[in-house]
């Protein structure tokens, strides 16, 4: 049997942090788009190895298609999400999840999601830092006594302007 280590002596020479534990409707809350998501860890938290949202989204509502040079992972709680992704030739086509599937986008594949269907919907999505700076400086700004008195129009440019700072693009395909 392999030699066990003491916890007691771990502890005193790797740094370390509790756990973190948040209920259900606890974390900080974002609001991109018509959206609203809810972060329950945040990179910061990991050792910036990933952040976790969550996010409620409504029928006929979607993060729109977008590619970027990380990882993004959906595993849905509750309801059916459709992630959307392009084919070969370009055009928008659809994997859908519900309560207990996951999905990945792998680096640099265009992905999105939308709830197609006619019930509220609840997945996680897992990412990294990146991903989440430019939700952290848009809520930041929107928060200003300038950003709150932007337009939803002005707002969707800034959010999309923070988005390629950090190496998000967002696309448009056509459907099959």
């Amino acid at each position: 049997m392999p030699e066990r280590i003491s916890a007691a002596d771990v502890v005193k020479v790797l740094p370390h942090a509790p756990a973190i534990k948040r209920a259900a409707g606890e974390g900080e809350v974002v609001k991109p788009f018509d959206l609203s998501l809810t972060f329950k860890v945040k990179a910061q938290e990991t050792s910036f190895q990933f952040s976790v949202y969550e996010m409620t989204i409504q029928p006929g509502k979607s993060i729109p298609l977008h590619i970027h040079p990380f990882a993004e992972f959906f595993y849905c709680l509750e309801g059916r999400v459709d992630v959307m992704q392009v084919d070969t030739e370009g055009l928008l086509s659809w994997v859908p999840l519900t309560g207990g599937e996951c999905a990945n986008a792998p680096s640099n594949a265009p992905h999105g999601v939308k709830n197609r269907s006619d019930a509220p919907a609840k997945f996680l999505s897992v990412s990294t830092l990146e991903h989440q700076q430019a939700f952290d400086e848009f809520q930041a700004f929107v928060e200003t006594p300038e950003g709150a008195a932007l337009s939803e129009e002005e707002k969707g440019k800034t959010l999309t302007d923070l988005f390629a700072k950090y190496n998000t693009t967002f696309l448009d395909a056509h459907e099959k």
